[in-house]
C-alpha cells in the first residue's frame, strides 16, 4: 500500500511540477505554499493552516481560505462577499441544517458559518448594507440543536 501511495505522490508531483515535502499531520508549511503560489496555481487552505494564513494575504472562500501571493492586496470586502455569495448559491444546500449530534456535517457547517461571520464583521466595520445579509446567510447555515 505504501508503495502505491508513493507512486501516486510521484505522479501528482510530475503532473503539477511541484515537489511535496514529507507529509506532516499538522501542516504543509510556508515553503510549500510559496512554491505553489510561485507556480501560478491557486492555493486554498483550511483554518488549521495557521502558519500559511499568518504569512500570506488571504480571504474566506467557502469553507476554506484563498491564499494570495505576498504583496497581493486582498480583494475589497464587498467583492469577497460577492464571490462567496455566488459560491454558496452553487452549493446544494437544500436540506435542513444538521443537528448538533451529527459530527462531520456540523463541522462543515461551522466552517461555513465562520466564513460568513468573518465577511459580515468586515462589512459591518465598513458600515456596508450587506453586513446584515452576510450575518443572515451564516445564521441560516448554522447547525441546529
Amino acid at each position: 500500500m505504501l508503495n502505491l501511495l508513493l507512486k501516486l505522490d510521484q505522479r501528482i508531483e510530475q503532473r503539477l511540477g511541484l515537489h511535496f515535502p514529507p507529509m506532516k499531520i499538522d501542516r504543509l508549511g510556508v515553503g510549500f505554499a510559496t512554491d505553489v503560489l510561485a507556480s501560478g496555481r491557486a492555493l486554498f487552505v483550511d483554518a488549521l493552516a495557521t502558519d500559511i494564513l499568518a504569512a500570506f494575504p488571504n480571504y474566506p472562500h467557502g469553507a476554506l481560505f484563498r491564499v494570495l501571493p505576498r504583496g497581493t492586496p486582498r480583494p475589497p470586502i464587498h467583492e469577497i462577499f460577492t464571490i462567496n455569495k455566488a459560491l454558496f448559491e452553487a452549493f446544494q444546500l437544500d436540506y435542513a441544517a444538521p443537528r448538533l449530534e451529527a459530527d462531520w456535517p456540523v463541522h462543515v457547517h461551522v466552517r461555513y458559518v465562520q466564513a460568513w461571520q468573518i465577511i459580515a464583521d468586515e462589512l459591518a466595520a465598513k458600515h456596508d448594507a450587506d453586513a446584515q445579509a452576510a450575518y443572515d446567510i451564516g445564521r441560516a447555515l448554522a447547525p441546529r440543536p
